[in-house]
């Protein structure tokens, strides 16, 4: 897990520290995750949200590439697609201090007062 850990992350400098923290999925777990991947999808479901919704990618993503975010955008009526420069996967974690500011304009710009 590891090295593939290494593999996909390596664009991400941040992302070396999560390395430690790693552990196996459960043989129950990794199955569920499977079984979701083959037999369901939101796409048909996001045209009805119609909520302002923020999609960030990272753009050296190798895990999901970001034509998936792209996807999204064009689905979700009101959404947002950032792309974060040299994100990789783990960019919410390795480049929190570049993503907050765009986090926090688009909480401010969207958050309706009771």
């Amino acid at each position: 897990m590891k090295e593939n850990f290494e593999r996909l992350y390596s664009e991400d400098p941040g992302a070396h520290g999560h390395v430690a923290n790693i552990t196996a999925p459960t043989m129950r777990g990794y199955f569920y995750q499977l079984m979701a991947m083959w037999g369901w999808s939101s796409l048909p479901f996001l045209p009805f949200i119609n909520v302002p919704t923020l999609v960030m990618m990272g753009d050296k993503d190798r895990i999901v590439p970001l034509i998936n975010g792209q996807v999204l955008k064009y689905f979700l009526p009101n959404a947002t697609l950032h792309v974060v420069k040299g994100g990789g996967h783990l960019f919410i974690v390795s480049r929190l201090k570049q993503i907050t500011p765009v986090l926090r304009e688009f909480l401010d710009d969207n958050t309706s007062s009771n």
